[in-house]
């Protein structure tokens, strides 16, 4: 999970999701347990106003006349309301028209307590009162007022409770989650204006970072911009310093010329001139090797195919004698970050030697490997010896009989190096050499 936006947005989710499930989850136990203390008080109510009905009948039970019940429930049969009053030894002494079977096994309160349960198997309510009543006789005797109503009603408030509260929760989540990806594409408004900055400088578009930011992105931005004017400037003094060196070895060399023609020793006049040539040799590699760029920060990408084409004109020009079939596959979309001068160099140091080996024909070929661009460099000529490696070597040659200083692969080699690529020798397809190129994107 590579963007900064989706981390925070699943880890705000995930927190949003867990807070809205407790607090959903605490508001319906909150809610339960109210009503479940709503439901006791409703049947202690209950319990007294029966008491308050009640009167001691002739055969000296506790009873209470049908059409003075506080409940209308009380009177229809399986209506979830019933109420029974019994002896002190268990006996029915009256039950309401509702009850049609055997009460709940008492709760057994103490006189003048109430007691409250619920029953485990069917989630019932159970409400038991002790009393003791003096009749005439001023004989007391003790009954219990036991009231039983079943869960319908409970369940049903429960269900619509816990209905509206996941539907209002679901809601306010959603709107939560609409306000937290606001609030978040706010916050990362400036690195979003950042990523667009940084894409306009790899585009060429613009050198620094203009834009004004947060204090806590501006030290970024700062040590950008720093790095850019840095790396820049270092860049053009060594490209100035790699200029006034050569011109400054032009004159000295051409002097050490003049005096080789004017040399009449021929023993001195090779020797002088074995000596001219290593200094060139030397000079050329250096000049090219620290003229390698390398990979540049946020550089713009460059276009290979112009690269190519214009080193396959240039080179026709040179070897028009052998007649060369330049064929190139690579499409003109493709692009690379490096500087052009760099890709010019590696490029045409590697044509030049496919061309300087081949019988008539070159070939060139480029393709994406994932994260990186592969270049294929092949020729019809006589291929590379046993250990190619050894022709990476600053100065190795393959046959001292064609000209050249054997800089081409070796310099080709220091630039690859120099943009953490990777530089193959191999057989071509065309029966002569290859050169393969592994540079990243």
């Amino acid at each position: 999970m590579q963007s900064l936006r989706t981390r925070l947005l699943l880890a705000g989710a995930i927190v949003l999701t867990g807070f809205i499930l407790i607090c959903g989850a605490s508001l319906e136990q909150a809610f339960r347990g109210a009503a479940i203390e709503a439901q006791q008080e409703k049947l202690r109510g209950m319990v007294f106003a029966l008491l308050g009905q009640a009167e001691l009948g002739a055969r000296d039970n506790l009873t209470i006349a049908d059409f003075d019940l506080p409940d209308a429930r009380l009177s229809q049969p399986q209506s979830g309301m019933y109420a029974w009053i019994l002896d002190s030894d268990g006996s029915i002494s009256w039950q309401s028209p509702s009850a049609l079977y055997e009460p709940p096994p008492s709760l057994s309160p103490d006189i003048s307590s109430f007691r409250f349960q619920r029953d485990d198997e069917d989630g019932s309510f159970i409400g038991a009162y002790g009393l003791k009543w003096i009749g005439l006789d001023a004989e007391a005797r003790t009954f219990t007022l036991i009231v039983h109503e079943n869960s319908l009603g409970y369940d049903r408030q429960l269900s619509q409770f816990r209905a509206t509260l996941w539907l209002w929760m679901g809601v306010a989540a959603i709107g939560l989650l609409v306000v937290l990806v606001l609030v978040l594409d706010w916050v990362i408004t400036p690195t979003r204006r950042l990523v667009t900055e940084l894409n306009n400088i790899e585009q060429g578009r613009q050198e620094t970072i203009d834009s004004a930011y947060p204090r806590e992105i501006q030290p970024l931005t700062d040590a950008l911009n720093l790095m850019l004017r840095n790396e820049r400037g270092r860049l053009t003094r060594y490209r100035n310093a790699m200029g006034d060196l050569a011109h400054s070895l032009k004159t000295p060399l051409a002097v050490l010329h003049g005096l080789l023609e004017e040399t009449e020793d021929p023993l001195l006049r090779s020797r002088l001139r074995e000596q001219i040539d290593r200094i060139q040799q030397i000079s050329e590699y250096q000049l090219s090797r620290a003229a390698a760029t390398g990979r540049r920060t946020l550089s713009e990408p460059i276009p290979l195919r112009p690269i190519i084409d214009k080193t396959i004109n240039a080179l026709a020009k040179v070897y028009r004698h052998k007649g060369i079939r330049f064929e190139v596959q690579a499409p003109h979309t493709l692009r690379l970050r490096a500087d052009d001068v760099d890709l010019y160099e590696l490029i045409g140091n590697i044509m030049d030697n496919s061309s300087k080996w081949c019988v008539h024909q070159v070939l060139v070929q480029a393709l994406v490997q994932g994260r990186e661009i592969e270049l294929r460099f092949e020729d019809d000529g006589p291929g590379f010896p046993k250990s190619p490696e050894s022709l990476l070597a600053r100065g190795a040659r393959a046959d001292e009989r064609v000209s050249g200083q054997g800089l081409g692969l070796s310099a080709a080699a220091e630039i690859v190096s120099a943009y953490e690529g990777e530089l193959r020798l191999d057989r071509s397809s065309l029966g002569g050499a290859a050169v393969i190129l592994k540079l990243p994107v």
